[in-house]
């Protein structure tokens, strides 16, 4: 055997001799047994068992090893991740952003460039390459440059940092350049293959490069399979427009590296039309690229192959062939490197399953012939029954730790201790991920919660926060409907996104004249039970329609209430239960402590009111939690046709009239945590709004109004709550 080669893997035979060789060496003459009954040599063959098994598995390729035995693969189940979902990023920076809007499948490129204002970006989008002919009309149609137009923005709103917006977006033009010139090429090198590698090269650096920008504006763009084929490339950014020199010295660094290609004798660049030599830069508004022309099959191409001094007649049909190859071959390593699995795991091959079993299973098949059975089990029997016993002992911690770490699980909310538990074990995971949950004071946060509610929702709060973290640091800062700053905010302060301000309803009347209370307090006719008087909770009550509730609570007046009493009907003190004079039951609101009391409903079963009571104080539950809905309106969206914004600021809006954002102490902890999650280049304001301020901005609000006449609003508002 040469000495450069590696030894061949142990046998199990071999690895067991070594093995019962060195424990007689470690041991002495302590160990004399080396029958198969010995716990230390069933050990010694376990462990052999398994290095012989690392090398057996070794001979296979991995994508026998990543399948299951039915040819499946499953990379959640091996711990295996793409990439782009293991090192996900926020884009941050211009080169982030094109990265994002370059992946989308239609697009070949999108670069990004700062517009007019700060806050503004201009996009220019580069279709992809295909091999498809009749791409180039497709093109032509207004339909597929809409679609693709529409994607690039609906990607942009999800990716967008606060306080950018798009200035214009368009889509890129190519014009045609003919290369001229003679290429030395190897004696070996194929000249169709060369040249073709040449229009190719030639055409992905003409795409790399934005040639209208007159003032060299550095424009950036990258796709994430740049990042994997040259991580180095793109730092520094590439600075497209900061490159945009002569067409010729763009071409030329082109050609380097070309496999086949010995020098470059002769080389320029002309107009199809008029054969006029090109050596500036495209100049004008619109966005245009240089794009190579292909050779027109029975014409005489002007890009020569020169071997051996002499030139070389080229096929026009196998260039063609050659440069549809490449392109194939690019847009397959595209697809490839933005695919959601990014591994060569393909179905042929021997698809193995390998899951843990008893003793026996992990054993050779010679050592797993079982003994006949006799009177008396044999020895080895027993040994492995206690084996398996002890194993089972072991993995019966692991399994629990397991139950406490799992990000959701069934719980026994009737126990304390697991639920401290389960609470604390929820931080700790959270703290793993660098995060931690903030404080803030329960009876303000959970004013409309029952005990048991509350530490209900505080394991629900923490395992939905955990489960969406990793989306929530990917989109921190941006704009992305579901995991952006408004949605980890509205997570976090337990509010809604704003969908659809409910102005309707029952409306807050500081001068509403109500009736005096029927029931005075000393006239109440208390229960025999005392404990009968209260209301026993219900949080499953069914809200009443808004017509039932006028009809049930006489403090409602054509549809208005006083704000107090929309406060305070929905705590569970305010409620009580009493007799009246018929011996029925009385459902009775107390509207201030010790003041008179309302009749809300009478029923003879207790059980009846104690529902009806619910249901009036769960509708007034829900009428607030309908209400707080929390809205982020960028400055920067409300420039209209005007053009003029405050740049990197936006204003929260939030219904302040609600038991829970009337507390100063919950406008503060919303205060705090918009100074924690914002990006800290960005202003957002927190405006507490009045229900009538909420009935001017729901209209503006529901039809996306971006006028002016919204920041007006918005302005005046900020005013006057200043002034308050």
């Amino acid at each position: 055997m040469k000495e450069d080669q590696p030894p061949p893997p142990l046998s199990f035979d071999a690895l067991r001799a070594k093995a019962i060789a060195a424990a007689q060496d470690a041991s002495g003459k302590i160990w004399t047994d080396y029958n198969l009954h010995d716990p230390g040599v069933t050990l010694l063959e376990q462990t052999a068992f398994a290095l012989s098994e690392l090398a057996y598995q070794g001979d296979h390729a991995p994508r026998d090893l990543l399948t299951t035995a039915q040819g499946i693969f499953d990379p959640g189940s091996l711990a295996l991740f793409a990439a782009d979902a293991v090192l996900p990023g926020r884009p941050v920076t211009l080169t982030d952003l094109a990265s994002c809007l370059s992946a989308l499948d239609q697009l070949e490129r999108v670069f990004v460039s700062e517009g007019p204002n700060k806050g503004m970006v201009d996009l220019m989008i580069i279709p992809h390459d295909t091999v498809d002919p009749n791409a180039p009309r497709n093109r032509d149609l207004p339909s597929w440059n809409k679609t693709a137009l529409d994607a690039v923005r609906a990607r942009f709103e999800e990716n967008r940092l606060l306080c950018t917006a798009i200035n214009k977006v368009e889509m890129a033009t190519p014009i045609p350049v003919a290369l001229h010139g003679s290429l030395a090429i190897d004696t070996l090198a194929l000249p169709e293959r060369v040249i073709a590698n040449a229009i190719h090269r030639i055409g992905l650096a003409f795409k790399g490069l934005l040639l209208n920008h007159t003032d060299q504006t550095s424009i950036t763009g990258t796709t994430r399979g740049d990042v994997f084929k040259d991580p180095a490339a793109i730092w520094p950014k590439i600075p497209a427009g900061g490159r945009a020199g002569r067409p010729l010295d763009i071409a030329l660094p082109a050609l380097h590296g070309i496999e086949g290609l010995a020098r470059v004798l002769d080389f320029e660049l002309r107009d199809p039309g008029t054969d006029a030599i090109i050596d500036s830069p495209l100049q004008g508004r619109k966005a245009t690229y240089y794009q190579p022309v292909l050779p027109i099959t029975g014409q005489r191409f002007s890009l020569t192959a020169i071997r051996d001094g002499a030139p070389v007649q080229l096929n026009n049909d196998t260039l063609h062939e050659e440069l549809g190859r490449l392109q194939a071959a690019r847009i397959t390593a595209r697809n490839n490197l933005r695919n959601a699995q990014d591994w060569d795991v393909l179905r042929p091959g021997k698809s193995r399953h390998i899951a843990p079993g008893p003793i026996d299973a992990m054993l050779p098949a010679p050592y797993r012939i079982a003994e006949r059975k006799t009177r008396r089990k044999g020895s080895l029997t027993r040994y492995r029954t206690m084996m398996d016993d002890h194993l089972q002992r072991m993995a019966q911690p692991v399994d629990q730790i397991d139950a406490n770490y799992v990000a959701a699980r069934q719980m026994d909310m009737t126990d304390p201790a697991a639920i401290r538990e389960r609470i604390t074990m929820l931080d700790y995971l959270i703290s793993l991920q660098g995060e931690e949950m903030p404080g803030f004071d329960p009876a303000t946060m959970h004013a409309y919660r029952s005990k048991q509610q509350q530490l209900s929702w505080a394991i629900n709060w923490r395992e939905d926060y955990l489960r969406q973290l990793p989306a929530f640091n990917r989109f921190s800062g941006t704009a992305h409907p579901q995991f952006g700053f408004l949605a980890r905010l509205a997570h976090l302060a337990d509010l809604q996104i704003g969908s659809a301000p409910t102005h309707e309803g029952l409306i807050l009347d500081d001068e509403l004249a109500l009736p005096e209370p029927t029931i005075a307090p000393e006239d109440v006719i208390l229960p025999i039970r005392p404990l009968d008087t209260f209301v026993v909770p219900d949080q499953s009550a069914a809200p009443l329609s808004l017509a039932k509730l006028a009809i049930a609570c006489p403090w409602i007046i054509d549809g208005r209430i006083d704000p107090g009493d929309f406060i305070r009907a929905t705590r569970p003190e305010a409620y009580i239960l009493a007799r009246n004079r018929k011996s029925d039951w009385d459902v009775l609101y107390q509207p201030v402590p010790g003041g008179g009391f309302y009749v809300c409903g009478t029923h003879r079963n207790r059980a009846k009111v104690n529902d009806w009571a619910n249901r009036l104080r769960q509708t007034f539950i829900t009428l607030h939690q309908q209400a707080e809905q929390i809205w982020c309106i960028e400055d920067i969206t409300l420039r209209g046709n005007a053009g003029y914004f405050a740049p990197f600021q936006c204003t929260a809006l939030i219904p302040g009239w609600t038991a829970r954002t009337r507390d100063p102490s919950y406008r503060h902890y919303v205060t705090d945590l918009i100074l924690r999650l914002a990006p800290a280049h960005i202003h957002v304001r927190p405006l507490w709004l009045c229900q009538q301020q909420m009935q001017v901005l729901a209209p503006l609000l529901l039809a996306g109004d971006t006028s002016d006449a919204l920041r007006q609003t918005l302005s005046q508002m900020s005013a006057d709550e200043a002034r308050t």
